[in-house]
């Protein structure tokens, strides 16, 4: 007869080994399986914590972007401080009734250009006698010339400003530069040795604030004065000195006609 031993392991046969295997096995998948678990948690909380930067980065870019939006509006439409009326003669109040002269202005301009007419005996103090001077001023030029006065706006000692070619053509001074984009106002009477009168500056001042409200000057605006080296090295040189201490003032133009 053939005997057949079987041999079995001594750990399979006993429950309390199995358990003891089990619980080995347990002990080391476990660690494992947390390692896996917090690994993904901190993951999660980085994935967070990145998604959380970049909204709050958008979000200061956005208010940042909205207030410099806002400021360079509000300052673009920023008023010249004014404390007088502007008192406007138009040209067929001073006797002038055709259109006038020069190509048309499209656009608001960001320069101003102030200068003298020249002539001492144009000084006129009140309203009547300013706007007889204005109309032979006006005679007297066109006399020898084909078109306007080439100013925009003259203004009296009186406290008037006056329309010649108004805000909306080009001014017709032909040694001036970037014309398209320049108002040009002579201050009636000569200034070289005795400066404009308050009334005048006032009225200036005034003009900036209605042509800014009219949207016709930017009010980022400059103010350059003229000389006229034909004339003098000094001419308009009081003139000068007042307008110097303006806010938008820039420089002096120096020109030989």
């Amino acid at each position: 007869a053939i005997i057949t031993t079987k041999t079995t392991s001594s750990n399979l046969l006993n429950p309390a080994s199995k358990n003891s295997i089990n619980d080995i096995e347990r002990g080391e998948k476990a660690p494992l399986l947390q390692n896996d678990v917090a690994t993904s948690m901190r993951k999660n909380k980085i994935g967070t914590g990145r998604i959380n930067f970049g909204v709050i980065g958008l979000g200061f870019l956005l208010i940042c972007g909205v207030t410099i939006g806002t400021y360079l509006l509000f300052e673009q439409n920023r008023p010249w401080p004014i404390m007088f009326p502007f008192e406007l003669i138009e040209r067929q109040s001073w006797g002038e009734h055709r259109l006038p002269s020069g190509r048309s202005l499209n656009q608001s301009v960001d320069n101003v250009i102030i200068m003298h007419t020249g002539n001492v005996g144009d000084r006129c103090t009140n309203l009547e006698s300013c706007i007889k001077t204005v109309a032979n001023i006006h005679q007297q030029w066109i006399q020898t010339n084909e078109h306007d006065l080439p100013y925009n706006f003259l203004i009296g000692d009186c406290g008037y400003t006056y329309e010649i070619r108004g805000w909306n053509y080009e001014n017709g001074f032909e040694h001036i530069p970037n014309r398209e984009n320049t108002f040009v106002v002579g201050f009636i009477g000569n200034f070289t040795e005795n400066s404009p009168s308050q009334r005048q500056l006032d009225e200036l001042k005034a003009f900036f604030s209605e042509s800014i409200r009219r949207k016709k000057l930017l009010s980022k605006f400059t103010i350059n004065a003229v000389r006229n080296l034909a004339v003098s090295k000094d001419d308009s040189q009081a003139l000068i000195n007042t307008l110097s201490i303006l806010e938008n003032w820039s420089s002096i133009i120096t020109v030989t006609f």
